[in-house]
C-alpha cells in the first residue's frame, strides 16, 4: 500500500511539475516538487525507504527535466536517506521542525547538484543566493502544507474508524 501510494504521489508530481513549467517559465526557480515528495516519503520511512524513494524520485526528476541524467538520482538518494535517518532521530511532531526539514533539503539538493556539475564540467551554472533561499523557503512552505495536510486526513480518518458504531454480534 505504501509503495502504491508513492507510486501516484510521484506521477502528480510529475504531472504538477509539467503543468508548472508549461504554465510559468521559471516554474523550476520557484520550487521543486520532487524534493518535497522525497522529504514527505522520508519523514515516516526506513532509511531504506527514503533511500529508495528519494532514487527514484530524483531519477524522475532527471527525465522530465532533462538535465544529466543521475544527477538529481544521487541528490534524491541522499536526501531521501539522510532525511529517513534523521527523522528517527528528531521528534518530527513539531511543525517547525518538519519545515526545517524542506528547506534544508531543497538546499542541500541544491548544492549536491551543482557540487556535482562542478566535477563534470568546467563552468557549472551557479544558481544565484536569491534563487536559492526562494526555492528554499517556497519547498518549505509548501511542504509543510502538504505535511499538516496529511496529518489533519490521518487524525481525522482515526477518529472516524474510532466513533464508528459496530454491530454486537451474540
Amino acid at each position: 500500500m505504501r509503495l502504491l501510494r508513492f507510486v501516484l504521489a510521484l506521477l502528480a508530481v510529475v504531472a504538477l511539475h509539467l503543468i508548472g513549467v508549461n504554465t510559468f517559465d521559471r516554474f523550476s526557480q520557484y520550487v521543486d516538487v520532487f524534493v518535497v515528495l522525497i522529504v514527505l516519503n522520508a519523514l515516516d520511512a526506513s532509511p531504506a525507504a527514503g533511500l529508495l524513494g528519494g532514487m527514484a524520485a530524483g531519477l524522475c526528476e532527471d527525465a522530465v527535466t532533462g538535465s544529466a541524467y543521475g544527477l538529481h538520482g544521487i541528490a534524491g538518494t541522499l536526501i531521501g536517506y539522510g532525511t529517513a535517518l534523521a527523522a528517527r532521530q528528531v521528534v518530527v511532531q513539531n511543525p517547525l521542525v518538519v519545515g526545517l526539514f524542506f528547506v534544508l533539503a531543497a538546499a542541500l539538493q541544491e548544492g549536491v547538484v551543482t557540487g556535482l556539475l562542478l566535477l563534470m564540467t568546467l563552468e557549472p551554472p551557479i544558481p544565484q543566493p536569491v534563487w536559492l533561499v526562494v526555492k528554499s523557503v517556497n519547498c518549505g512552505a509548501l511542504g509543510l502544507l502538504l505535511w499538516l495536510g496529511r496529518r489533519r486526513l490521518g487524525a481525522r480518518l482515526a477518529q472516524r474508524a474510532r466513533s464508528k458504531v459496530r454491530k454486537v454480534k451474540l
